[in-house]
């Protein structure tokens, strides 16, 4: 078997959104933020931008992995058709010039399958949770760069890299784990598994919390880049 595997990528996504202006929509929102009560609050008296404090932002960099993989299987295999006959008066049929005895109403008729079978596995796993998740699959058609050297010297400074807990040594094992079946075959003329994508992005997200001052609540917005 021919085991191809792609070598592992680091891939910044640009951010879609500047600071400032991830701060001025989670600003915007504030008072939406919070829960029903605040906001039914809010009609009897608006709140005011002094009734918020912002207590914390961040921007960090969230890690998932995309992993492809795929196998090709050709073989052949023999086989037994059973083939029903026309009525029942048929008691037997000749086919390429051999003679089959037909067997309560039918024939049995050996061959030889030719078979072609592809897998594919494509997914995206959160970095930190090792779940996967589907939505991710939207980032990759998004501009990125792919890290040479550092991925410091691609993201902003004091931006926050998470590093990722889902390791690649699973995520490999996994994936080929899908792609080697057990082929019941006679003769194999083919097997194949490749792994063209082992990719781990790093997506921007901004992070801000705010404290309603007047109802000692705190609520937090998240805003991906």
């Amino acid at each position: 078997m021919e085991i191809n595997v792609a070598k592992e990528r680091i891939l910044v996504l640009a951010s879609e959104i500047k600071e400032h202006d991830a701060h001025g929509m989670a600003w915007e929102k504030k008072t939406t933020a919070f829960d029903a009560f605040s906001k039914v609050a809010s009609f009897l008296s608006r709140p005011k931008d002094d009734d918020f404090e912002l207590t914390y932002k961040e921007h960090r960099y969230q890690p998932f992995w995309h992993v492809v993989a795929k196998a090709r299987y050709v073989y052949d295999r023999s086989a037994d058709y059973q083939v029903p006959l026309s009525g029942r008066e048929v008691e037997a049929i000749t086919v390429l010039k051999t003679k089959y005895n037909a067997t309560n109403g039918h024939v049995h008729i050996p061959v030889i399958e030719h078979c072609v079978q592809n897998e594919l596995d494509d997914v995206c796993i959160d970095g930190v949770t090792s779940k996967h998740d589907e939505s991710l699959k939207e980032y990759i058609s998004r501009p990125s760069d792919v890290v040479a050297q550092t991925i410091e010297k691609l993201v902003p400074k004091g931006a926050i890299i998470v590093p990722p807990v889902a390791r690649v040594s699973g995520l490999m094992r996994e994936a080929l784990a899908k792609m080697i079946k057990g082929i019941q075959a006679d003769t194999i003329l083919e097997e194949s598994v490749e792994v063209p994508n082992v990719d781990l992005y790093y997506r921007p997200i901004f992070a801000i919390n705010f404290i309603g001052k007047v109802k000692i609540r705190t609520r937090s917005w998240k805003l991906t880049a």
